[in-house]
């Protein structure tokens, strides 16, 4: 079983494209959902804090947002069957 890879780091893209570069298999690569950077730069703005400056990291945000129900899909998977 292949260790999945997940990147919750500001530099997500940057990451990415590095594995890509150097042909490193991306296939257990998790990246965080749009909605987790989303709700993040949400609250950054509710919290009036400048622009670049996150309260909290993506796993934070990501382990709030499943813990508080998000991720079932019409389908009725969960996020978690994709990760």
């Amino acid at each position: 079983m292949k260790k999945c890879v997940k990147l919750y780091t500001d530099e997500v893209l940057y990451h990415y494209y590095e594995m890509l570069r150097t042909e490193t298999d991306t296939e257990q690569l998790h990246l965080p959902h749009s909605d987790v950077f989303y709700v993040r730069e949400n609250l950054r703005i509710k919290q009036g804090l400048p622009v670049g400056t996150y309260p909290y990291t993506l796993k934070q945000i990501e382990d709030a947002m499943l813990a508080e129900g998000w991720g079932v899909h019409e389908s009725n998977e969960t996020y978690e069957d994709f990760v």
